[in-house]
């Protein structure tokens, strides 16, 4: 500043006739406050005042300081020197402010640069044309290219594909700082990209059009990262989330969460299924008050216990009470989390399992009534096998005394219904031989229908519905109308006022869950006969013990009790399945389920033997464990004209058997002791003696020769007790026939 007013002054001087200028200013800081510019060996004096004093104007007009000018004092100042004076400051005043604010923005243009250089945040310009016009340390780095690389490209060249149609649209739009701060995702120098947030604004000129733009961006890379680190956790944290919320609302369980008052804070939709209750409307409800009022005592003193660490996590039993107002028995496990102060409940419906346990119960007592049943059963046969039989020969032989005669006839009527009573009791427990085929369950009703009509009462109305298209069905036919009769006759006493009994049939499939128990029943095909009737039905105690042997609600003298029982057990050693529903007022529906022939085959029944009571000779060897009807059957044999060897077991069996070999006929008892039954004896007998004959006899049906209620094939059995008929029947069928073991 001072070089450039010395050189104005020196030129001044060769102008003017002045030989000294001096300049002074008080409002530019860079200008010294007195110069005095004059020809080399010229002084002045300080008392000497200067001939022209002129102010110094910047381009405003405003006054900053003045200019003056000493003559030299050979020549004064004329009018021309004034004018040049005059125009001399204006020049020189406009010169001097002019030059003051160009370095004092060239100063703070420096500095400015300084501050963007050192900036950490990205700063570049761009005109017009979207060309990079300037940038700062920082965004060349943040790029990964030289500035040199940059400057006079355009602007997109620096984008990702995504960001350069929305930028372009601002620019177009002319949004540039209105936007305000925005993420851009910039394209590096090696084909990576960082994450900024850019700030805009648009550059103008003095006359406010805009020039350009100017953008600053601040790398938020690291940012993103954890931004898409966090928000990948919470992903993974809301699927976890999400899939436990589903297998919480799919579990079989209910699962509730309450805190440390009890109070509900989460409940799954299974609570919806098992109590009635909306989860949602639960929540902030207490546990407690759903439970059943003689139950919330000890619960809370096991949770008590269980927070306490005194007891495991064992589940107890509770009654929940449903929305409907009746109680649920759950099993409750609990669990609880110290951290959270939460308590974790898992409560399990035990309807189906206490059902399923009632009827397993149920099935367990009848299969041991039944074990108990066979046995008495076998005993009581044995005993009407020699009351039957000698009755009936006492009879033959007292045909001239007609008094003892009736007697006579008095013991064999009371033998055979007992042997038809026991012969109920085996069907109940499943120990009676039978003979099973096919069979038209239709064509069976149908023929039926006429019989069931006269049991019944005449103000019972009787209805058959859907015979038509039924599979046969593979059953003792025989034994199926006994059962259907005792059913009819229990619907009649259900009835004593009138009502209806309705006969449905139809084709079904039963699965595994509608079998429930029994290893006789198998999942698969069934014919299904219901027998629904409109009586007075049964209390839950008659329901649950319908199948008990001599359970009955009749009056003492109105029936034995043995109705139900014996369908039952013949339905389930046929391999199917029976069910009984009822309520109180409300009838009762038997069900009938009866497995469906494999394939269909044609049974041509034999012709009947016709057999002589005294044509036989042979020998019989006689196994029979209880002496009474040893000695009775032995009896019998003889006189029908046999030879007979008899001992009382099949050790004995076996010694004989080896001493004579003239043996025609094996006649053994199947079930005796001393550890060979007489499958066992037939065997041993068979390898002594290939080719000999055998007839079993048993008082009730063996595992050892019947299987699921059929007799082994080519087995001969003669059931007690028996007729002398039978016997000789039995007996000659058995040698006249092949092989037989």
């Amino acid at each position: 500043m001072t070089g450039k007013l010395d050189q104005t002054a020196k030129e001044f001087c060769h102008l003017v006739s002045a030989y000294a200028v001096a300049v002074t200013s008080s409002a530019i800081d860079n200008l010294v406050l007195s110069r005095t510019v004059a020809p080399a060996g010229v002084l002045i004096d300080e008392d000497q005042k200067p001939d022209i004093t002129l102010p110094l104007r910047n381009k405003d007009g405003v006054a900053f300081g003045s200019i003056e000018l000493y003559a030299d004092p050979s020549r004064p100042f004329d009018e021309d020197d004034h004018q040049i004076a005059a125009m001399f400051a204006d020049s020189s005043g406009f010169s001097l402010a002019h030059t003051q604010e160009f370095q004092s923005s060239t100063g703070s243009e420096t500095q400015f640069r300084q501050m963007v250089e050192i900036a950490r945040e990205g700063i570049w310009s761009v005109d017009l044309d979207e060309k990079v016009t300037y940038l700062n340390h920082a965004i060349a780095e943040m790029l990964g290219y030289q500035r040199s690389e940059i400057l006079g490209r355009s602007i997109f060249e620096f984008l990702s594909a995504d960001e350069v149609e929305v930028s372009r649209k601002i620019f177009e739009a002319e949004l540039i700082g209105k936007l305000g701060p925005r993420e851009v995702m910039l394209k590096r120098a090696d084909g990576s990209y960082v994450w900024t947030q850019v700030s805009g604004s648009n550059i103008n000129n003095d006359d406010g059009e805009r020039i350009g733009s100017l953008g600053i961006m601040v790398d938020i890379s690291e940012r993103k990262r954890a931004e898409e680190a966090l928000q990948s956790k919470q992903r993974a944290l809301e699927t976890a989330l999400d899939v436990n919320r589903n297998l919480i609302d799919s579990t079989l369980d209910v699962v509730c969460v309450t805190d440390d008052e009890g109070r509900f804070v989460s409940v799954n939709r299974r609570a919806r299924d098992v109590w009635g209750y909306e989860p949602d409307d639960m929540i902030g409800q207490n546990f407690r008050s759903y439970l059943a009022p003689d139950t919330i005592t000890p619960p809370r003193e096991k949770i008590r216990e269980f927070r306490a660490n005194r007891i495991g996590k064992a589940p107890f039993e509770v009654k929940m009470r449903h929305k409907d107002g009746h109680y649920v028995e759950m099993s409750l496990t609990l669990s609880w989390n110290e951290k959270h102060q939460l308590m974790f409940s898992y409560l399990r419906d035990l309807t189906e399992q206490k059902v399923l346990e009632e009827r397993l119960q149920q099935a367990q007592r009848l299969e041991a009534i039944s074990q108990l049943t066979g046995g008495v059963a076998h005993d009581f046969n044995n005993l009407l096998t020699v009351i039957l039989g000698n009755s009936e020969t006492l009879a033959n032989r007292l045909s001239n005394d007609q008094q003892s005669r009736m007697l006579a006839e008095m013991t064999r009527t009371a033998a055979e219904r007992g042997s038809d009573l026991t012969n109920r009791l085996l069907s109940f427990a499943r120990q009676q031989a039978l003979d099973p085929k096919p069979c038209d369950v239709a064509d069976l009703l149908t023929r039926m229908e006429g019989l069931i009509r006269r049991v019944m009462d005449g103000n019972i109305e009787i209805v058959c519905e859907g015979k038509d298209g039924l599979q046969d069905v593979l059953v003792d036919s025989s034994q199926l109308e006994t059962a259907i009769l005792n059913i009819a006759v229990n619907a009649r006493d259900a009835m004593p006022d009138g009502g209806s009994l309705i006969i449905s049939t139809a084709n079904v499939t039963l699965d595994a869950s509608n079998t429930e128990l029994g290893s006789e029943t198998k999942p698969g095909a069934f014919v299904e006969i219901v027998f629904r009737d409109t009586g007075c039905g049964m209390s839950a105690e008659s329901l649950s013990r319908a199948f008990e042997p001599f359970y009955t609600t009749k009056p003492v003298g109105d029936g034995s009790g043995l109705g139900l029982s014996m369908v039952y057990g013949f339905i389930r050693q046929s391999r199917g399945h029976v069910t009984v529903t009822s309520e109180p007022g409300e009838g009762t529906a038997v069900r009938l389920y009866l497995p469906v022939c494999e394939a269909a085959t044609e049974v041509v029944a034999a012709p009947a033997p016709v057999i002589a009571e005294d044509s036989g000779n042979e020998l019989i060897l006689l196994v029979e464990d209880n002496d009474l009807v040893r000695t009775f059957v032995e009896g019998q044999l003889e006189s029908l004209g046999y030879r007979v060897i008899s001992v009382e077991n099949g050790v004995k069996a076996l010694d004989v058997l080896r001493d004579d070999n003239s043996i025609d006929l094996l006649f053994t008892d199947v079930v005796m002791p001393g550890g060979l039954n007489g499958r066992q004896l037939a065997d041993e007998a068979r390898k002594l003696r290939t080719g000999i004959k055998v007839l079993f006899t048993s008082g009730y049906s063996e595992d050892t020769i019947i299987h699921h209620g059929r007799l082994d094939e080519d087995v001969q059995l003669l059931s007690k007790p028996y007729k002398r008929r039978e016997l000789a029947e039995k007996v000659r069928l058995a040698l006249e026939a092949g092989e037989r073991v």
